[in-house]
């Protein structure tokens, strides 16, 4: 369903205009004629040019939207909206769309400049025309964005959905006029909402692969432009022209034309001063943004959790634009065997997210590679011991080992995540046995690292019969059951063999309990966690709870758990 197009823009058809809006101020009127481009005029005629300078004129800062929604044929639609010009603004329409069910088919979207007050200031009634050009919205950008789509088949009642849209759009839209950061980011989360919760109720229909993109970008007039030729993906202008936005550059106008799955997007860009840009490095950038936007979007339907995937790609993307390895990201995003496996982790893990990619996400380049090359993340966990051994090598202090110990449980979470989420043949249950593993083998070497700075310290405990008192430690709950997950803590009880005094080291000599109280203490300790619930110490199982030692004696601990012990 095409908008109404005018063969060639002339005086004529200006005059026309101006006749079909005789009940608006002249001066207001002329110099909003002035600022309209020649592939506007071009685009549509003198009554819908005309229909468009009236809703303008209803703009005012309470009222700082219009829409035209028309029916077509079929499930076919028109929509136009018309605003005050804001950062985000393109990319929160077209997300809106997509999100209440709108595939565009074809799209053309205008910015134009403010009118300068000062022109309007040299007329004798300059106050009457300053009214008048306030009044009709000339002292602020305005854009005038025209998309024809289609109502997807879920969609029984244009009327409704028409309300929808309208009611979202006004929503968003006061937020823009907000000007504010928080309010932005309230409006980009209602439409990332929007976008994502119908992504994750739509089943993937497409190839496992996208085809190649063509991507050209063109100095034309006063702008930059990109063209984009591929398969149409979701999300697509939404995310690009949030990316874009990040970049610090102003959507000017867009052209969109679509036949079958492909696409062809023309966006023409400018700096935050209204000038094309002339950085090459911008440039650069702009083209890896706009390739990895592409390929992501076309997975992003595959990922267990959209708006999350969607949410942390921007923030992703906004760091590796910075980045001094842009090339090498070009090089692997490009494959989209690595974007999926992006959509998926990004979608999936907030441990990998929270401790890791966020925070370093330069650990993605070199550990991506592999599974691109069909190879997993993890090493054999027959290996595991001799690498945490390896992995202390070197380490002379205590603070050393700890942290070596630390890092490398790190490292070896995040490749045991990664295995699960990217791996079809990683299940829970070998989930679960690789980290019940790792953490079997770090309370050992925690406990025996501590354990030997303490005999430094205080010597080595004795019991009654001054024989080396041992000590055991005891996994429960889902450590014992071989069943921790991505947020189990670890569950423990220290139990040693019987009371006594140590032999007195650097420091005094002190009881056994107060030598296995330590042990139970700093071993908790030396076994750092990013965040609560990943690979946390919890003691609570212990007898008597919070109430009773960090460490048992054996004998404690059998008259506890006897028949007519205390225990429940």
């Amino acid at each position: 369903m095409a908008a109404p197009v005018a063969d060639n823009s002339s005086d004529a058809d200006l005059d026309r205009v101006r006749s079909l809006c005789v009940d608006l101020d002249p001066a207001a009127l002329d110099k909003h004629l002035e600022r309209l481009d020649q592939a506007y005029l071009e685009r549509f005629d003198a009554p819908t040019i005309a229909s468009h300078v009236r809703l303008l004129a209803k703009l005012n800062r309470n009222d700082s939207v219009q829409v035209i929604l028309e029916p077509g044929d079929d499930r076919d639609m028109r929509c136009t909206v018309l605003a005050f010009d804001h950062p985000f603004e393109f990319s929160l329409i077209t997300g809106l769309l997509a999100g209440t069910g709108i595939r565009i088919d074809s799209g053309d979207v205008f910015t134009f400049a403010r009118v300068k007050a000062a022109g309007v200031r040299r007329d004798p009634r300059r106050s009457t025309r300053s009214r008048a050009v306030e009044r009709h919205g000339l002292k602020s950008a305005v854009i005038i964005d025209c998309f024809t789509g289609q109502l997807s088949d879920e969609i029984n009642s244009f009327d409704a959905w028409a309300t929808r849209f309208k009611f979202s759009l006004t929503e968003v839209i006061a937020l823009l006029e907000q000007n504010d950061e928080t309010s932005v980011k309230q409006a980009k989360s209602h439409v990332n909402e929007l976008v994502t919760d119908r992504l994750s109720r739509q089943l993937s229909t497409g190839a496992a692969m996208m085809l190649p993109v063509q991507l050209d970008i063109n100095q034309v007039d006063a702008a930059t432009r990109l063209r984009i030729v591929g398969q149409d993906t979701p999300a697509f202008l939404y995310s690009m022209a949030t990316a874009l936005s990040l970049h610090g550059l102003s959507i000017h106008r867009v052209s969109i034309r679509s036949e079958g799955d492909r696409v062809e997007d023309e966006i023409d860009v400018v700096d935050g001063k209204g000038r094309p840009i002339l950085d090459l490095q911008l440039i650069e950038r702009v083209k890896l943004s706009v390739l990895m936007t592409k390929q992501f979007t076309y997975f992003l339907d595959r990922s267990p959790d959209p708006f999350t995937a969607l949410t942390r790609f921007e923030r992703l993307t906004e760091d590796l634009m910075r980045s001094p390895e842009q090339s090498q990201w070009l090089d692997l995003l490009s494959n989209p065997r690595a974007m999926r496996d992006l959509a998926k982790i990004l979608g999936t893990s907030d441990f990998l997210w929270e401790d890791f990619i966020r925070a370093q996400y330069e650990s993605l380049l070199p550990i991506v590679t592999p599974v691109v090359e069909g190879r997993q993340f993890s090493h054999a966990s027959a290996t595991l011991p001799l690498r945490m051994e390896q992995a202390l090598q070197g380490a002379q202090t205590y603070e050393e080992k700890r942290d070596q110990l630390n890092k490398f449980k790190d490292s070896e979470i995040f490749q045991i995540d990664l295995d699960h989420i990217l791996n079809p043949s990683v299940d829970f249950r070998e989930l679960s046995r690789r980290l019940t593993l790792l953490a079997e083998m770090m309370v050992a070497n925690a406990s025996r690292i501590v354990f030997e700075q303490l005999i430094e310290r205080f010597g080595q405990p004795h019991d009654e019969d001054d024989e080396p008192s041992q000590y055991a430690v005891l996994g429960l709950g889902k450590l014992g059951g071989i069943a921790l997950g991505y947020a189990s803590d670890i569950e423990l009880l220290f139990v040693y063999s019987a009371l006594g005094e140590t032999e007195g080291g650097s420091d005094r000599s002190i009881s056994n309990g107060e030598f296995f109280e330590m042990l139970a203490r700093e071993t908790t300790q030396f076994i750092q966690t990013k965040r609560e619930g990943i690979f946390e110490i919890d003691l609570r199982l212990r007898p008597y709870g919070k109430e009773g030692p960090l460490a048992s004696s054996l004998n404690h601990v059998m008259q506890y758990y006897d028949p007519d012990g205390p225990a429940h």
